[in-house]
């Protein structure tokens, strides 16, 4: 079953800015006569952003041996038998430390360290309604309907 990894609110609005700033300091170095310089400096963060654009988490899938998390480039693999507990969490402390990843550009996603939780692997393109898979690493993702999610992996999983 595949689940797609929605984008929230917070995370259109963040994306939209980013990309909106880029593009003002474009306009003003052509209004100053200085194309040339906005080139070199837009040019470097568009390929930023489309390089966290291809990292960035698609869906969820559930396969016959495995939770698979797919992006354009690569795919993060969970295998059943390495997943000790999974549990459905409403809401986050977003007091969190990104230790590598994205911050809120296309969404949330790399290793943080989540208050309570500690060191986890971020999949998530909205602000509330994860699931945390507990497994020989700490996995943070927020499938479309994550409590029926959760249902059809712990039947995966028996």
């Amino acid at each position: 079953m595949k689940y797609r990894l929605p984008a929230g609110k917070s995370v259109k609005v963040l994306t939209l800015i980013a990309f909106l700033i880029p593009l003002l300091l474009l306009i003003w170095f052509y209004t100053i006569d200085l194309l040339f310089l906005g080139i070199s400096v837009t040019i470097p963060l568009f390929a930023v952003f489309a390089v966290v654009y291809a990292y960035t988490p698609r869906e969820v899938v559930l396969e016959n041996d495995k939770v698979v998390i797919k992006r354009m480039f690569g795919k993060v693999t969970i295998p059943y038998s390495k997943i000790k507990e999974i549990s459905y969490l409403e809401k986050l402390s977003w007091k969190s430390i990104r230790l590598f990843g994205s911050g809120g550009l296309f969404g949330w996603f790399g290793l943080f360290h989540v208050p309570g939780i500690g060191e986890v692997w971020v999949y998530v393109r909205r602000r509330n309604d994860f699931v945390l898979i507990k497994a020989d690493k700490k996995y943070l993702i927020s499938p479309e309907n994550p409590k029926k999610f959760i249902t059809e992996l712990k039947e995966k999983l028996r």
